[in-house]
């Protein structure tokens, strides 16, 4: 491990995550410290990275060690950061031993793993009743004939307890292209599916599916204090995904929905919940209201487009935990659009072979004003060095 002992002006953010964070950060004038446990991360390129430091396996209890190693090298607690669940889930458990040398807000450990493991989040749902879909969770095929999953309502949805489970070449191989959920029209597609994804990873939630398209999934990114004030918010709506149907977001606008707020500032004071938030929901287009989906303890990597509406979270964040007066918080603007290229080119191709959306519809999209995702022109270094690394790993194989 690296250990990086500057001296800083101003308190640093320790930040294991995604280049949207550093970006952020920097742009506040707040000075970001990268961590990794990989070494071909792009983040470590950005102009606004001022120092480096790798970790084991974020699962890892080592990690931990290595994280308070760190702490101890520098002059003042920093601010930790991370979009990982992995990493955010190992660090809650842990946050007695990290509080002496990090500055971070998160509910009690249990509570954080119930919210990130999407088995014990059904458990969560049904004990405190939250307005989501009826789900079921299976670890083994042997109960598929123990729990009433032919009961549901069909169609419905897929999921892996943890989005990574399905990342790598065993799905691609049994599966196909990775999608985040998988919808399946019957019992019996359910069935013959699971047994393909249960020699990949066993743990899954089966849950109703909920009426609409992509582009009626909702987020609500959120910084709460720990009294529970809501001190900044966005909220971002989908308007493509790749792959094209349960997918990741890659054509994404601010909107304004009150009802949503309020419906979220209710779960956030039942659930005790504080610190960076991401609660996402779906609009159900039988009732016209919200149903939730899905929580989690870090905003989403759309991060980028909260910012250029206005609504810079991470940095108030930051300022929320160290005091120091970054920016003025203010509303955010509603409409602003952002586009993932790399995730939206291979979805317009996925597009052509269904013909989902008119290609001409698609296209004027490009002529609209929006924010590039992935790539910055006063920052293109990230950009550059993670094409570098996906042709060299080509390369080796």
């Amino acid at each position: 491990m690296s250990l990086d002992s500057h001296q800083y002006e101003r308190t640093p953010a320790l930040v294991l995550g995604e280049i949207g964070l550093v970006q952020n950060l920097g742009r506040a004038g707040i000075p970001v410290i990268v961590g990794s446990e990989i070494r071909d991360n792009p983040s470590l390129h950005s102009r606004y990275t001022r120092g480096q430091v790798f970790f084991s396996d974020y699962r890892s209890p080592k990690f931990i060690e290595e994280l308070c190693d760190f702490g101890r090298s520098l002059s003042q607690k920093a601010v930790l950061f991370s979009d990982d669940d992995h990493a955010i889930l190992n660090i809650a458990k842990h946050q007695d031993q990290l509080e002496p040398y990090y500055l971070f807000s998160f509910p009690d450990p249990e509570r954080v793993e119930k919210l990130l493991d999407k088995q014990l989040f059904c458990e969560l749902i049904e004990q405190y009743d939250l307005p989501a879909p009826r789900s079921i969770t299976l670890s083994s095929v042997k109960e598929l004939n123990e729990k009433p999953v032919e009961k549901l309502q069909f169609p419905c949805v897929i999921k892996p307890s943890f989005k990574q489970a399905w990342w790598g070449k065993d799905f691609d191989s049994k599966v196909g292209d990775y999608q985040k959920a998988i919808k399946c029209k019957s019992y019996e597609e359910l069935v013959n599916l699971y047994r393909d994804l249960a020699e990949i990873n066993p743990h899954v939630v089966v849950q109703e599916f909920i009426e609409g398209g992509e582009d009626q999934i909702y987020s609500v990114n959120m910084c709460v204090s720990n009294e529970g004030r809501l001190d900044g918010y966005f909220i971002a709506q989908k308007l493509r995904t790749y792959p094209i149907v349960a997918g990741e977001g890659c054509y994404i606008t601010t909107v304004e929905d009150p009802e949503m707020i309020e419906m979220t500032m209710d779960i956030v004071r039942l659930l005790e919940l504080r610190g960076l938030l991401n609660i996402q929901f779906k609009r159900d287009q039988r009732t016209g209201k919200p149903v939730l989906l899905e929580i989690h303890t870090r905003n989403s990597v759309w991060s980028y487009l909260g910012t250029a509406a206005g609504a810079n979270i991470a940095a108030l964040y930051y300022q929320l935990l160290t005091g120091n007066k970054i920016l003025e918080q203010r509303d955010y603007v509603p409409g602003v659009r952002f586009i993932f290229i790399e995730k939206d080119l291979k979805a317009f191709i996925q597009n052509l072979r269904v013909k989902q959306v008119p290609i001409g519809t698609w296209m004027r999209t490009y002529f609209q004003k929006f924010i590039l995702g992935g790539f910055s022109w006063n920052d293109p270094m990230p950009a550059v060095m993670k094409l570098w690394f996906i042709m060299r790993r080509r390369l080796a194989k």
